[in-house]
């Protein structure tokens, strides 16, 4: 019985796989990120839009939570003994404007799992401040 357990699990990895090759069978390539924004569901406004096609590691039941639909909508790591040390990803980036470079400034950072530190000081705000919006009430 577990002979032809086994052997199902390989034809189905070779089928799912394209490959008979047991080096193309990672996990990763079964649980691709499929990041899609509303109006970018298919064609130009996909590519544009949306991240899809990314492999990641992880399952719903590791470290990693993730699927191909679903994963940590944010990251915060709070350092309660220095707060400039804390860290916050977002999954896209700091703009919801397409064509922004910061559109998906972070993807890559929260996909990785690498860390962007969040100055909380103002001192250590004022160090790695590169814009500023001042939004001032209507007359």
């Amino acid at each position: 019985m577990l002979s032809a357990a086994a052997d199902r699990a390989v034809k189905r990895l070779e089928e799912e796989a394209h490959s008979s090759d047991p080096d193309d069978w990672a996990w990763k390539r079964f649980n691709e990120l499929e990041m899609l924004h509303p109006i970018g569901r298919e064609g130009i406004l996909k590519k544009l839009l949306s991240k899809s096609g990314q492999a990641q590691a992880g399952t719903l039941f590791s470290p990693r939570a993730a699927s191909h639909r679903h994963g940590p909508s944010e990251r915060f790591v709070a350092n309660l003994g220095d707060w400039d040390k804390s860290i916050l990803l977002i999954p896209a980036g700091q703009s919801g404007q397409p064509g922004s470079e910061h559109y998906t400034d972070q993807f890559y950072y929260w996909f990785d799992g690498k860390p962007i530190y969040e100055p909380f000081s103002d001192a250590a705000e004022a160090k790695v401040k590169k814009h500023l919006l001042t939004l001032k009430p209507a007359n």
